[in-house]
């Protein structure tokens, strides 16, 4: 998958930060370039954060440079929280952009083509491939590794309790699957719509309809479904602007066959995900990048933004009269979201995707006069 998708006019690179996904991909892209004979190392792009250390991988992408012999080039992220690009944002006529780290990447995207490259690899959508990981005790009790699975049933008693086991066992036959699936849904919900926009919600199992079928349907729904191929087809638009094409080995079609046809045991398995990519990184990734499994998120950046250098412009949107949000948000969550009284990850993602919407409806280009887009010109 990343060796076709290295043809290109210009040298490839890639778009590389410190997970199992992107330097697995750089790791055969250097291969690759070596065993053509190339002059030239392979050149990655990654971001980096001086102020946010929690959301830095420097140590990690600095580890992998020096195993590949690859060329980094490091570029800074401080500044390019949410909203800190109000003034040169492009309008999005189809659709809000619900992408809160747009700056960060188009930033990274023009480094690149200034660097004389147009075809960037990326690691993009890795980790869907692994959504079918949670029968993997029903799998491996199918596979008759009984020892194994025992031994992995034990484990999960012994730190996750007697539910999540429960579920384990459940989720080896395909209708009470399809039954805790419904249950999840029903119980986690979406607290933060009102009644009467959480009833119009679908059922998280009824589609795509060929899910059901599926000896995964998380996974398949995951791999094969409409948001699957928005999220990869998304970026292009965005990345042609800037003069670049980001290519997703991770969605060529052998390895997606491949993920949905291997036991969920191979996906997952003592408590470590993506059991097939570690083993096959072996020698070819730093040990501790290979054996990583915390990753290193960006909410802090995204908090930095919408809770503290843009909290004006975040409470201007939602409390507008003319919010669209308010048409299907409870009132109470969406007076904590305007004035910073989340408390989880998942809300802040909601509060997020709730300014984009906003941001869209009221862009310039649609409504000049509109009081929330005279607010933010006014910024």
């Amino acid at each position: 998958g990343v060796a076709c998708r290295m043809r290109s006019p210009t040298p490839p690179a890639v778009l590389m930060s410190g997970g199992l996904d992107s330097t697995s991909v750089a790791a055969l892209a250097s291969r690759s370039l070596v065993a053509a004979g190339s002059p030239r190392p392979l050149r990655t792009f990654s971001w980096v954060f001086s102020e946010l250390p929690t959301c830095d991988e420097r140590e990690y992408i600095e580890e992998v440079r020096q195993h590949l012999g690859t060329e980094a080039v490091y570029v800074p992220g401080d500044d390019a929280w949410p909203l800190s690009d109000l003034s040169e944002r492009a309008p999005c006529p189809g659709r809000p952009d619900f992408n809160p780290f747009r700056r960060l990447k188009a930033r990274l995207w023009r480094v690149a083509r200034e660097r004389g490259h147009t075809c960037l690899l990326s690691g993009a959508l890795g980790d869907d491939l692994y959504h079918g990981a949670g029968s993997y005790l029903a799998d491996l009790v199918l596979d008759l590794r009984l020892r194994q699975a025992t031994r992995e049933a034990t484990d999960l008693l012994r730190h996750h309790g007697p539910v999540p086991l429960a579920r384990q066992l459940a989720l080896g036959l395909p209708r009470w699957a399809l039954f805790l699936y419904r249950r999840d849904l029903a119980r986690q919900g979406a607290t933060w719509l009102r009644p009467e926009a959480r009833a119009l919600l679908p059922d998280i199992v009824a589609w795509p309809p060929s899910a059901l079928h599926a000896r995964r349907p998380a996974q398949h729904r995951m791999l094969l479904g409409l948001a699957s191929a928005d999220n990869a087809a998304g970026e292009s638009p965005h990345a042609s602007r800037c003069g670049v094409e980001v290519r997703l080995p991770y969605r060529d079609r052998r390895l997606v066959e491949l993920a949905l046809a291997l036991p969920a045991h191979q996906l997952f398995s003592g408590g470590r995900y993506k059991v097939v990519a570690r083993a096959a990184m072996v020698g070819l990734l730093p040990e501790r990048v290979r054996t990583r499994t915390t990753p290193t998120p960006l909410t802090p950046l995204l908090r930095l933004g919408l809770c503290d250098r843009e909290s004006e412009v975040v409470t201007r949107l939602l409390r507008a009269p003319e919010s669209v949000a308010r048409r299907h948000l409870d009132e109470a969550w969406l007076e904590r979201a305007a004035t910073r009284g989340l408390r989880s990850s998942a809300e802040e993602l909601v509060r997020w995707l709730c300014v984009a919407l906003e941001l869209w409806h009221t862009d310039r280009t649609r409504d000049p006069g509109h009081p929330a887009v005279v607010d933010l010109a006014e910024r």
